[in-house]
């Protein structure tokens, strides 16, 4: 079952990592309540066909995309994308791309996963405009949140052309561009991204040294990271929050040690304490619960020390979006069994190649081009999230073929 709420993942994930014993019970009513509003929202939507109503004139394409959790907000970007296709200024279909996950990541989590976002297209090619609505669900049992509109659009420019609907008094909210209008300044040059609750911050004491840190000479299993070999709910929560906090120590570990030659090893700490890690916290326990591939190398203990996550393009392409090991285990070879345990279902599953991105001049990009075969792509500049906490970490793709390609 896939967590429907950005709150539920963070209050597990706290709990077990306060190391507050959590009982089968516990967990069980946790996930219950969760189901239990998913159903809520779901009984309500009739009537918010009715609350949105059609009040943009002349829409030739519309969609709407129900907001309860981290999956819908990929869906409502895609969803914009779609409905933008053949729009004449690509800058501008970027920044609806993004605002629309923007509103939608705040929807989910301020509207209390009780949200549907709306999307249309109106007017003729060459002068249209692109309105995103976004509307809280109004069950009783539902707990309200005030002026939704008003939090939504925290932090979000006001030059994108966006503005509350009339007479909604918070309760709607939506953004409008018109195709070919100048879209300066671009939202990713103000830092849209959202911002993190301080009490979501990593303590200060999370690089501390743990036992798990570093290698103990014992055997590691290479697997899938969440094994289907129990059919107990609790015990498969547990399991997984666990996974979860392993996971997310991973990363954050092995990406201050990659960040190190960039010599602001200051605003890496910062980053990770604020922002990538509490962020992380929830991607992972989305990706775990949406059983997305994840490889993961264990120790003897049962800690996760290291990972690999992708999927599959379109284009048959496999994409690696995360690699990490922790720095105590490098030099022992779990990279290396990780990656070609990734090139194994890559080659079952049919890819022809596989691509990623890496940061340039850094140790991991010579990794990857001397021990797999990896060749140089296109550099692209410095991530937004990199760039607003002044982490200058340019990323190059790199790109290896499985299979001969014809000449």
């Amino acid at each position: 079952m896939t967590p429907p709420l950005h709150q539920a993942a963070f209050e597990l994930v706290t709990m077990l990592n306060k190391n507050i014993a959590m009982s089968a019970k516990a967990i069980c009513s946790f996930y219950s309540e969760l189901i239990r509003r998913l159903r809520l929202a779901l009984s309500t939507a009739a009537r918010i066909d009715r609350e949105l109503g059609d009040e943009l004139s002349g829409v030739t394409q519309m969609r709407k995309v129900p907001i309860g959790g981290p999956s819908d907000i990929r869906t409502a970007r895609a969803t914009a994308r779609d409905l933008m296709h053949g729009w004449s200024d690509a800058d501008q279909v970027k920044d609806a791309e993004l605002l629309a996950q923007e509103l939608a990541k705040k929807a989910a989590r301020q509207g209390g996963g009780s949200a549907v976002m709306r999307m249309e297209v109106a007017g003729e090619e060459g002068n249209r405009r692109f309105r995103v609505r976004v509307i809280r669900t109004r069950s009783d049992e539902v707990p309200k949140e005030a002026a939704l509109g008003d939090q939504i659009f925290a932090g979000i420019p006001n030059e994108r052309g966006r503005a509350p609907l009339e007479g909604a008094t918070g309760e709607r909210a939506f953004f409008e561009i018109q195709e070919g209008r100048a879209a300066n300044p671009k939202p990713y040059d103000n830092n849209p991204f959202e911002p993190v609750d301080p009490m979501h911050h990593f303590p200060k004491s999370y690089f501390e040294k743990h036992p798990g840190d570093f290698r103990d000479g014992k055997a590691i299993k290479i697997g899938p990271a969440e094994p289907s070999d129990t059919e107990d709910l609790a015990r498969i929560m547990q399991d997984r929050a666990r996974t979860v906090l392993d996971l997310t120590r991973t990363q954050c570990l092995a990406t201050a040690e990659a960040y190190q030659h960039l010599n602001c090893q200051e605003n890496v700490l910062k980053f990770i304490h604020e922002s990538l890690g509490p962020r992380k916290v929830i991607d992972w326990f989305t990706w775990i619960a949406n059983r997305e591939p994840i490889i993961v190398a264990r120790s003897s203990s049962g800690d996760v020390i290291g990972m690999v996550k992708y999927y599959i393009q379109k284009d048959s392409m496999a994409y690696i979006d995360a690699v990490y090991v922790r720095p105590g285990w490098n030099g022992g070879g779990i990279g290396q069994q990780l990656m070609h345990a990734a090139f194994d279902e890559f080659r079952e599953k049919g890819c022809i190649g596989v691509r990623l991105h890496s940061t340039e001049r850094s140790a991991a990009h010579e990794w990857y081009m001397k021990h797999f075969g990896f060749t140089e792509g296109t550099l692209d500049p410095v991530p937004g999230p990199l760039e607003n906490a002044h982490i200058m970490a340019r990323q190059r793709e790199l790109l290896k073929y499985l299979v001969k390609l014809q000449p």
